[in-house]
């Protein structure tokens, strides 16, 4: 299976200058509806990362608890997130996850597949697609549903040790992704598909697709 490397990061900022010879394609970068977040991604950021050929997903998060208020909130947070899309610039078709950044439990799955299918209609009416950033058991039963199918983004983090369908090559993935944060040293792995367009101005940049690592 090709691999190639998927950059978390919230904090860090970089040009993308030294990723490329790391085998990193591309970088998850945050946007949320507090302009004041540091962990916010910027325009000239996304436009320098492009300019080393580093592709970029966007990721609204505002908050790890968002999904327990199911559907209400994950319109709320879609609402959120096409007005940070239309005011960075990223145009339709872009692919947005969304983070639920925290263990989904039998109790709180169904709170929190009805956030993401609530954020995913919102943004289709407005022309984006979406993704979902979480751990093993959320990634399955989304997919097994088929929502949130453009991207999925699974996190080491409450999995268990284990991959998701989508993301470990037993589904229509065409590969996987590694990834591992500069900050909080976290793996995620991704299928079937990643990236979207961006704020660089161009609607073919390189998206963060699997591909073999430099050593």
């Amino acid at each position: 299976m090709s691999l190639g490397v998927l950059l978390d990061y919230a904090y860090w900022r970089t040009d993308g200058a030294p990723l490329r010879d790391l085998g990193v394609v591309g970088v998850i970068r945050y946007l949320s509806d507090d302009p004041a977040n540091p962990k916010n991604a910027q325009v000239p950021e996304i436009k320098a990362l492009h300019g080393h050929r580093i592709g970029v997903v966007p990721i609204y998060e505002q908050r790890s608890t968002d999904a327990l208020g199911g559907a209400p909130r994950g319109t709320a947070a879609g609402k959120a997130a096409v007005r940070m899309l239309r005011a960075e610039g990223w145009p339709p078709g872009t692919v947005c996850a969304v983070a639920v950044d925290t263990d989904v439990t039998t109790a709180t799955m169904e709170k929190s597949v009805a956030f993401v299918e609530a954020f995913e209609a919102v943004l289709a009416g407005q022309a984006y697609d979406t993704g979902v950033y979480g751990e093993a058991d959320l990634i399955d039963a989304l997919f097994a549903r088929g929502i949130a199918s453009h991207l999925y983004i699974q996190t080491e983090a409450w999995s268990g040790g284990r991959l998701s369908e989508p993301t470990s090559g037993r589904s229509s993935a065409t590969g996987s992704t590694r990834a591992s944060s500069a900050a909080r040293q976290r793996r995620t792995r991704t299928g079937p598909r990643a990236g979207g367009r961006c704020p660089c101005g161009s609607l073919t940049h390189p998206r963060p697709t699997p591909s073999s690592p430099r050593r």
